[in-house]
C-alpha cells in the first residue's frame, strides 16, 4: 500500500508546539482533574427516542402493511385462477360428454 503513495503534497514545518502533556492521559485523570476545579463536565440526559427511530419504526410498519395486503392480493389471485380451472376442466368434461351418458 505504502509503495503506491506517489504524489503525495507534503510540507515542512520549522516548528513545532509543545505537546499539552508529556505523555498521554488517561479519562479517568481527565476526570479527576475537572472535578478539582468544581465545574461538571459530564451530563447523563436522557433524550428518548429520537427521530431517526422513528421514521425507521414508520418504515418497518409500512412494509408489514404493505407485504401483508401483497399476500392477500396473490392469494386471493391464486384462488380465483383456480376456480377458473376448475370451470374449464367442467367445461371440457361437458364438450366430450354433453348427456351425462356413461360410454359402454
Amino acid at each position: 500500500y505504502f509503495k503506491l503513495m506517489n504524489g503525495v503534497a507534503s510540507e515542512t514545518v520549522l516548528e513545532l508546539t509543545i505537546a499539552p502533556t508529556p505523555s498521554p492521559t488517561t479519562f479517568a485523570y481527565y476526570l479527576a482533574n475537572q472535578m478539582d476545579d468544581g465545574e461538571v463536565v459530564l451530563k447523563e440526559v436522557d433524550s428518548g427516542v429520537g427521530f431517526g427511530v422513528l421514521v425507521g419504526l414508520a418504515i418497518g410498519f409500512l412494509w408489514c402493511c404493505l407485504s401483508a395486503a401483497s399476500i392477500t392480493y396473490l392469494l386471493k389471485m391464486r384462488s380465483q385462477m383456480q376456480e377458473e380451472h376448475d370451470i374449464e376442466h367442467l367445461l371440457e368434461q361437458e364438450k366430450q360428454n354433453p348427456l351425462g351418458e356413461d360410454e359402454e
